[in-house]
């Protein structure tokens, strides 16, 4: 029958309405071949309604539906054109880690085959090799880790399925799209955690024990590479590039209010040389060149100082943003702190011009 040999695709995944209606042009032979053969007499089988019913779907871009349809085809008449459809359908639908497992499962079907059939799903076998390859690098991986002390009867889910103890610390490639790790002990959800999962995030879920507050409000601690951008969930940290950059800024912030401070001591030290030979503001060469002198401390003085804040306030935002900080304290209103060292014939001063 048909659903055994069903048509090759151009060597591409299929992410779009537009590749979906590409799919489902290439299988309109099918679907008519079919028709020709219903007219003819031959009986069509539940398994042959279903997948025509999933082609249909694929052609309008319903993937929701047409994936369902050619799964339901597949599990009542098992054969490798039907399974490598179903593989088709959920690249095309953004479900990467399941497409993947079908496409495994297609090229292992092969095997036993004898070799004219095998023949028949060479440019198919090519196609699914290609998928794994480019899908596995855009499937998002989920780490679910569970901590020592847990009781060994605590059951740990993800999105209803059961994750096993000798999962615990794995990564798993998944599918994009929203995900709630839960844990349950005697039947009772004590914890749990909702996170949403975009293509190539890798992000890990650390299961406390005992639960740190009640289940609607657990915060596990997690990390994720890349993020999804807003969308009203928690939005996990990469805490170690954090650190990172926290220490860098904050040594540049140290190192550029200690040169600030020298300067501006030195500058100041002129003080006394401009005041003995710029009498009535009118300067010898010793003054002139004590003015001068103190003119570029002063200018080291105000960059230092400028770096050094920048420094030390970019250290502040990053701590700041690595620790719970609740919305309602947040405030929309900035400020500036600018430090100048000022000289001249008259004396100097070091200030510290702000707005808060």
């Amino acid at each position: 029958m048909d659903r055994h040999a069903y048509p090759s695709q151009p060597s591409r995944i299929h992410r779009s309405r537009t590749a979906a209606l590409a799919i489902a042009m290439v299988c309109g032979a099918l679907a008519s071949h079919l028709r020709a053969q219903q007219s003819a007499g031959s009986q069509e089988s539940q398994a042959d309604i279903h997948f025509k019913a999933g082609l249909e779907k694929m052609r309008q871009g319903q993937f929701d539906i047409a994936c369902p349809e050619l799964l339901e085809s597949y599990r009542l008449d098992p054969v490798p054109g039907a399974l490598f459809t179903v593989a088709e359908c959920e690249a095309s639908w953004g479900k990467p880690a399941t497409a993947i497992e079908h496409y495994e499962a297609f090229v292992n079907m092969l095997a036993p085959l004898d070799q004219a059939r095998r023949d028949k799903f060479d440019e198919r076998r090519r196609i699914a090799l290609e998928k794994i390859g480019a899908l596995t690098n855009a499937a998002p991986e989920l780490e679910i880790d569970v901590a020592p002390t847990a009781p060994t009867h605590l059951v740990v889910k993800r999105n209803d399925a059961v994750v096993e103890a000798s999962a615990y610390g794995v990564k798993k490639r998944v599918d994009v799209g929203r995900y709630l790790v839960t844990a349950e002990l005697d039947g009772r959800i004590v914890w749990q955690r909702q996170l949403a999962l975009a293509e190539r995030d890798k992000a890990r879920i650390d299961v406390p024990w005992p639960p740190l507050a009640s289940p609607r409000e657990s915060a596990a601690p997690a990390t994720k590479e890349s993020t999804s951008g807003a969308n009203g969930l928690d939005k996990p940290r990469a805490d170690s590039s954090s650190r990172t950059w926290l220490y860098v800024t904050g040594g540049f912030g140290a190192l550029g209010l200690t040169t600030g401070l020298v300067a501006g001591a030195l500058a100041l030290g002129q003080k006394s040389k401009i005041d003995d030979n710029c009498p009535n503001q009118t300067c010898n060469p010793e003054g002139r060149s004590a003015v001068d002198r103190a003119k570029r401390e002063a200018l080291i003085s105000t960059v230092g100082f400028s770096v050094g804040l920048a420094g030390a306030t970019a250290a502040t935002v990053l701590l700041m943003s690595s620790q719970p900080y609740p919305a309602e304290h947040r405030s929309a209103d900035s400020f500036y702190v600018r430090p100048l060292a000022t000289v001249s014939t008259r004396g100097g001063a070091l200030v510290l011009d702000g707005e808060f």
